[in-house]
């Protein structure tokens, strides 16, 4: 059986970045390009400290094309509006800052060499009678400096090349059902091939604790399109995830792979733990066991998010802890 490899082609380094006026086309030739590597809020930077309007992103790269692959822009994070050209075209506009963006490119991708640019903005706003921009605490929060402006590109930028026929698009698991240990799985799937049947394999790995591995599998069939398949599986001997003072929050790498009738399989993981959350007239139980709620509210850890990194989270983590706190909600977060 061949797995086939999910590529990485558009690195998030040597991009260049300049200031854009509202007049100027931003597939213009430019000279005066400030030279950086993503995620960049501008404001970061001494030259664009109060800079408020909008941003040009661009960065050059050559492809060999492959037509056995599909092609997919990831962004990561991006405040606030955003419209993305590539090789002239325009293919994609939107807004927020919260989510990951993806966008399938195949079409538009040339063999050679590709430009892409990505024209960013957060505009002020002066009336707070008539926002239109959902940013949380980013925007006319008084514990922030008033002068400061979220803009730009704050997660990673990336090409993907994805094999074809069929992709999983995503994939989540979850424990639905404490008593009886079921784990139900829920994962989207493209397949651009015919209708076909299919081999599920599902194994469960402990992370940080030393335990045995679960393995699981079971068959499917998927329509041309996109297929959402939803599965509940008996895991009488997984182990749960608990809070610290309850337990260990024991931790597995999920690995789910799919494989095609012609042999070749997709896969793709992640790292989860299980258990359930209930509340029940204000009491909180976790995996069946009651436990009082301790917490606080939690501001932005940095007020550019790009510069937020897991050593920051894991320390702000740890000063909870030691405070006996037990949970944090994140303040206006959208």
């Amino acid at each position: 059986m061949k797995t086939k490899e999910i590529s990485s082609i558009l690195s998030s380094k040597d991009w260049r970045f300049r200031q854009i006026g509202d007049t100027e086309d931003p597939l213009g030739d430019f000279e005066d390009w400030e030279k950086c590597d993503l995620p960049f809020q501008w404001q970061i930077n001494g030259n664009f400290r109060y800079y408020t309007g909008k941003g040009l992103y661009a960065k050059t790269f050559s492809l060999k094309k492959n037509n056995k692959v599909r092609y997919q822009l990831w962004i990561r994070g991006i405040f606030y509006y955003y419209h993305i050209y590539l090789n002239s075209k325009p293919i994609e506009h939107s807004e927020g800052y919260f989510s990951t963006h993806l966008v399938d490119v195949t079409k538009d991708l040339v063999d050679g060499e590709n430009d892409i640019r990505i024209v960013v903005s957060c505009p002020p706003e002066t009336s707070k009678k008539n926002k239109k921009l959902i940013t949380g605490v980013f925007s006319h929060w008084d514990c922030l400096d008033s002068t400061l402006n979220p803009a730009g590109i704050w997660g990673d930028v990336e090409l993907r090349a994805v094999p074809l026929p069929i992709t999983i698009e995503d994939f989540k698991i979850f424990l639905s059902d404490l008593k009886e240990k079921n784990i139900h799985i829920s994962v989207k799937v493209m397949n651009l091939g015919a209708r076909q049947d299919v081999d599920f394999a599902l194994k469960l790995i402990p992370h940080n604790f030393k335990g045995m591995n679960l393995e699981f599998s079971f068959t499917g069939r998927l329509s041309r399109g996109m297929n959402e398949i939803e599965k509940d599986i008996l895991a009488k001997k997984i182990k749960l995830w608990w809070p610290y003072e309850l337990g260990i929050p024991l931790l597995y790498d999920v690995f789910l792979s799919i494989k095609a009738k012609d042999g070749t399989s997709v896969q793709t993981s992640l790292k989860t733990g299980f258990r359930t959350v209930k509340v029940k007239n204000y009491v909180f139980y976790i995996n069946g066991h009651r436990i009082f709620i301790r917490g606080s509210n939690i501001p932005p850890i940095e007020p550019f998010l790009s510069e937020v990194n897991y050593k920051k989270v894991k320390e702000i983590l740890i000063l909870a802890r030691d405070a006996h706190m037990n949970m944090l909600r994140v303040h206006a977060h959208v």
